[in-house]
């Protein structure tokens, strides 16, 4: 019977070595033995075996086999597994190499000796791997541990410089908005700052815009939001069949597709109204996106959208010119530009000039008459009623033309003009019949077809309807009592005082009852308190016997009526004399004869009389 160490050695073998070399191969020792096992020979000497068998019962129990050389390899390529797959400290894996090539060799040294060779106690060596492996686990999880207790600190420290970082970059935005504005006002101060001397030469600050009228405000404003879009002709204005919320809408659809980085933000069209002309107006949402629009080439994109044949009609400002010398021509295009180049005023900022009284209806030698300018800018407007303007070498006043009741000219009604009158038959403006003014025969008869009185005209400007409308319209127009357009700037928006009445302004209880009468001949009254000349004292210088010449007295009172007919017509000819402090009431004139002149231009066929100065076929807006 074979040993236990034999056999079990054997089985191992069976289990765990490969097939079995080819012949050439030199065999083992284990499988010799166990040939020899099986041949009969070893049955033969079973007998001499067992007193063999016996002595080995009766020795102590034999210790473990040992693994086989298959089996060292297979530690040895699981402890190359752990060493590859697995990061370890170095001595660690320095150990387990040696311990990879130990095994190998020890399994080399087997295979060639055929005999088990004696090795350390594997489980003894796992339990030392084992615990190195414990060992090296809970160090590595207390560094992974520092490590993350150290990362925790890196965020939380990095969190807060990152907190620290945007406070700074706050507090130096601030710092910089304050030093800018600090800068701003140590500019302004340098710049704003005068002089003693330079306050007390500097004129008063024109009028607060708070203290003018609300109502001036709101349609200043709302006229810097309007452009008027008109065309050339009817015919060309394809915009008349179509609604008016259908053009807004295109309208700002064609803003919308305007792209542009200046454009103003969220600009758009409020609002779309048509002229009795058939023109648009059109309401944009802030004065800003006029001015963009308004550029040349802003406006030529928008106009070819919009509507074929349309353009950006200006706003006129017509002021009135008074005694303009007759050699002027308004309808002579280089005049206008001459007038422009004497008075230092932008190019091209008159748009036109006419006459008030028709031409053909002056006297025989008048050299003055006056006139309607109309400008193109409110500025400039404004300019040419302070200053006045040099015409033909001759400085000429300028009023700003003021908006009065339209009266028709065929019936005579108001607020409607003689092309849209209803009324079947004409009425006369200066006798009241049904025939047109031009026409009238009836020079001595005067009748008004508003007041329904022989007293004047229905033309007259004196007439109390008249009057009264004109009055409503000062309460409905505010800028009519403003002497100048309404600007931006402080000084255009002062209100012209209100008119004081003749019987406040001379008081009767003030009269003085030593005037002379209007003939102007009539002697002083007696007891006048100027020292009358006794009767019958002989001292009268036109009574005979008096010691003065009679004909010396006419040839003196001659000459002071000769010296008033003189100083009558300089005042004409130089209407600049009278000083501006002292402002002619609407209406009034200077002399008798400026009033026969003035009235001439306002018979019953032109287009003027008790109306607005501006010409009426202008379509004003």
């Amino acid at each position: 019977m074979p040993s236990p160490i034999a056999g079990q050695s054997t089985g191992a073998n069976a289990q765990h070595t490969p097939p079995p070399p080819p012949d050439n191969t030199p065999r083992t020792r284990a499988k010799t033995r166990m040939e020899k096992a099986h041949t009969p020979d070893a049955t033969t000497k079973k007998d001499h075996i067992a007193p063999a068998e016996t002595q080995q019962a009766k020795s102590p129990a034999p210790s473990p086999p040992l693994p086989s050389p298959p089996a060292l390899l297979k530690v040895a390529s699981m402890i190359e597994q752990i060493t590859t797959k697995h990061s370890l400290p170095g001595q660690v894996k320095r150990a387990l190499v040696e311990v990879v090539d130990y095994a190998r060799k020890a399994a080399e040294m087997e295979e060639s000796k055929g005999s088990p060779t004696v090795l350390i106690p594997v489980k003894a060596f796992h339990e030392q791997l084992r615990s190195d492996l414990r060992y090296l686990y809970s160090a590595l999880e207390a560094k992974f541990t520092d490590l993350q207790a150290g990362q925790s600190k890196l965020l939380t420290s990095a969190e807060s410089l990152n907190k620290t970082s945007e406070n700074l970059q706050t507090s130096t935005r601030e710092l910089e908005g304050k030093v800018d504005k600090v800068t701003v006002a140590t500019d302004r101060i340098v710049t704003t700052t005068t002089s003693y001397r330079d306050a007390l030469l500097a004129k008063p600050a024109g009028q607060n815009k708070s203290n003018a009228n609300p109502k001036v405000i709101s349609d200043l404003e709302r006229k810097d939001r309007q452009v008027l879009v008109g065309y050339s002709s009817a015919e060309d204005n394809a915009t008349l069949g179509t609604s008016l919320l259908a053009l807004k809408d295109k309208a700002n659809q064609i803003l919308a597709s305007m792209d542009d980085p200046s454009r103003p933000e969220l600009t758009k069209v409020d609002n779309i109204t048509r002229t009795r002309d058939g023109s648009l107006l059109l309401l944009f949402n802030s004065k800003e996106a006029v001015t963009w629009i308004k550029n040349p080439d802003k406006e030529d994109k928008f106009i070819d959208n919009f509507a074929v044949g349309a353009y950006f009609r200006d706003r006129s400002y017509n002021i009135l010119l008074r005694w303009v010398p007759t050699t002027f021509d308004p309808d002579n295009r280089p005049h206008l530009r001459e007038v422009e180049e004497a008075n230092s005023l932008p190019d091209h900022s008159i748009q036109k000039a006419r006459w008030i009284k028709p031409t053909m209806r002056r006297r025989a030698g008048q050299t003055r008459a006056h006139a309607i300018l109309t400008l193109t800018t409110a500025d400039t407007a404004n300019q040419v009623i302070r200053n006045g303007v040099d015409i033909c070498g001759i400085r000429a006043r300028a009023e700003k033309s003021k908006l009065e009741p339209l009266q028709c000219l065929k019936c005579r009604g108001w607020e409607h003009k003689a092309q849209n009158c209803s009324a079947p038959e004409d009425t006369c403006g200066t006798c009241g019949e049904n025939h047109r003014t031009s026409n009238c025969q009836n020079s001595g008869k005067l009748f008004c077809a508003s007041c329904k009185s022989n007293t004047h005209a229905s033309w007259d400007r004196t007439c109390p309807e008249f009057q009264r409308r004109c009055e409503s319209y000062n309460d409905r127009y505010p800028e009519n009592n403003m002497p100048y357009f309404p600007t931006d700037q402080d000084w255009t928006l002062i209100t012209r005082p209100s008119r004081v009445p003749l019987e406040e302004r001379f008081p009767k209880h003030l009269a003085v009852n030593a005037l002379p009468s209007g003939s102007g001949r009539n002697p002083l009254p007696s007891g006048s308190g100027r020292n009358p000349l006794p009767s019958g004292s002989g001292s009268n210088p036109l009574r005979p016997g008096s010691g003065h010449s009679p004909k010396r007295a006419m040839r003196k009172q001659k000459g002071k009526e000769k010296e008033g007919a003189v100083d009558i017509l300089m005042n004409r000819s130089q209407p600049n004399l009278v000083p501006l402090s002292r402002r002619r009431e609407e209406g009034e004139l200077s002399d008798a004869a400026d009033r026969d002149t003035f009235l001439d231009g306002w018979q019953a066929d032109t287009p003027y009389m008790a109306g607005r100065w501006s010409d009426q076929s202008d379509g004003k807006w």
